[in-house]
């Protein structure tokens, strides 16, 4: 099973990732194992850049993968911005590969990420929400299916709810800082990049609302306690 947390920068997913995990880790004892997005890092980087590249090097004749290269290298922006997310693209690609391979014979593993593949269709379509219908994020998915099996009945969406306005000063004051080369940009700039991607969110979540298989934490400020949150997805998905 794998949790996706989805959600703006700033919004607060590391945060409530880390503590759903260890809410999980105390309420389901020894039944599941449970790996999050920086487990499955180190997994990858253990395995070594050459065996990595040999993991990738059947994608360049994978019709789907070139299909996903040239959308995100063709996307609205810069050169550099678009090799960044193409980065990330790679690395949550062989991220997922090892998902595959942990869980292909013992599905008693739970998967928490901070940012999955549903998450990354922000940074890659945020700027065609003018022009955004269902048959696009059909598409997306469908390439991402065929490219690392990705079956999206499988997983579990965890959407959070935040305020751009709060989301710009946590970014500010956090020491990662803006994603990317953002940290350098305008006041101005940086209240674009969030509002778009925040409409693009709020698409994205009415498109998983409609296929039942998601839920919704507010965070527009942050809580003391999301236990409640966190007991849907066991009483909901889990049980």
């Amino acid at each position: 099973m794998i949790i996706e947390f989805i959600g703006i920068p700033g919004s607060g997913k590391t945060f409530i990732s880390k503590q759903l995990e260890k809410y999980l880790k105390d309420n389901l004892s020894n039944k599941v194992k449970i790996f999050n997005s920086h487990d499955l890092v180190i997994k990858v980087k253990n395995d070594g850049k050459i065996n990595n590249i040999i993991k990738l090097i059947p994608l360049l004749l994978n019709l789907s993968f070139l299909k996903l290269f040239k959308n995100i290298i063709l996307r609205q922006g810069n050169i550099s911005s678009n090799l960044y997310l193409f980065k990330i693209f790679l690395i949550r690609l062989l991220m997922y590969k090892k998902i595959n391979e942990i869980s292909k014979n013992n599905k008693e593993f739970i998967f928490i990420l901070e940012e999955g593949w549903a998450h990354f269709s922000i940074a890659l379509l945020r700027k065609k929400i003018e022009n955004m219908n269902t048959s696009i994020l059909d598409q997306y998915f469908k390439y991402l299916n065929d490219v690392v099996k990705y079956f999206i009945e499988d997983n579990y969406y965890i959407f959070i709810d935040s305020c751009t306005s709060e989301n710009y000063i946590r970014i500010e004051n956090r020491s990662k800082g803006w994603p990317g080369s953002l940290g350098n940009e305008s006041k101005k700039k940086k209240e674009k990049f969030l509002n778009e991607s925040n409409n693009f969110y709020k698409y994205l979540k009415s498109y998983y609302e409609f296929n039942g298989i998601s839920t919704c934490i507010d965070n527009t400020k942050f809580k003391n306690s999301y236990s409640s949150d966190f007991k849907l997805v066991i009483d909901n998905y889990i049980n």
